[in-house]
């Protein structure tokens, strides 16, 4: 379930229909969106976004195979600075894919520009479950994906989690969903399925007693693998 096209299928199921209702509600909450803002979403971002306009991150050929249109980083579509909020949902499979990618973000940001990224939680139900595309891609734990942030350039504004309820395919389990997600995070020891990361791009810092700013080296831009 590598393909973006292979994700949105689940989310035309019941269980992935509640699933993604979860997932709008807490990226709405952490990450509110305006209409005046450029929004890019990444993989499956469009489906977090509900009515909002977004730049749109992909094209597609004549065969009606879908492709990223930030492919080559010496004549890009996307100027540098040019985009306020990127939502990221399946935008990667696997751990060598999400550095490049992140730079790639980073470049197009404006200064401060906001970055939601939703991942699968290392040994959680939802990170095994062959069925979700969480179970398809890389899950990490909460240092993993703030070190991965932070190397490149971003700062951890927010990380929480969503899916505490395991995936299931009864009625009984939805309505069992609804009813921990609101309850799941003021309870010890309860773990959700994903991580919400809200993250800022990072210009500069303050460092020193005599307040030099220390400016940070942009990542180099690399293809981006959506």
């Amino acid at each position: 379930m590598n393909s973006s096209i292979d994700s949105r299928s689940f989310y035309q199921t019941p269980q992935g229909d509640r699933a993604l209702a979860v997932l709008r509600a807490q990226a709405s909450k952490f990450c509110p969106c305006f209409p005046d803002e450029r929004i890019l979403p990444l993989g499956c971002g469009d489906l977090l976004l509900g009515s909002l306009p977004y730049v749109p991150g992909r094209m597609t050929s004549a065969q009606g195979d879908m492709f990223s249109c930030l492919v080559d980083s010496k004549n890009k579509p996307l100027p540098d600075a040019d985009i306020d909020c990127v939502f990221a949902l399946h935008a990667a499979k696997d751990f060598s894919e999400i550095e490049p990618l992140l730079r790639e973000v980073w470049r197009v940001l404006k200064g401060e520009g906001r970055l939601l990224m939703i991942v699968p939680r290392r040994h959680s139900a939802w990170a095994k479950n062959p069925d979700a595309p969480f179970g398809q891609e890389q899950a990490y734990s909460a240092s993993q994906i703030k070190k991965a942030l932070k190397s490149q350039g971003f700062s951890v504004l927010h990380i929480g989690s969503a899916l505490f309820a395991p995936p299931g395919k009864s009625e009984d389990s939805f309505s069992f969903s609804y009813k921990i997600e609101k309850i799941a995070p003021f309870l010890p020891f309860c773990c959700g399925g994903v991580f919400l990361i809200v993250a800022q791009k990072r210009i500069r810092g303050i460092a020193g007693a005599k307040k030099r700013v220390r400016y940070i080296e942009p990542p180099l831009p690399l293809p981006l693998p959506i």
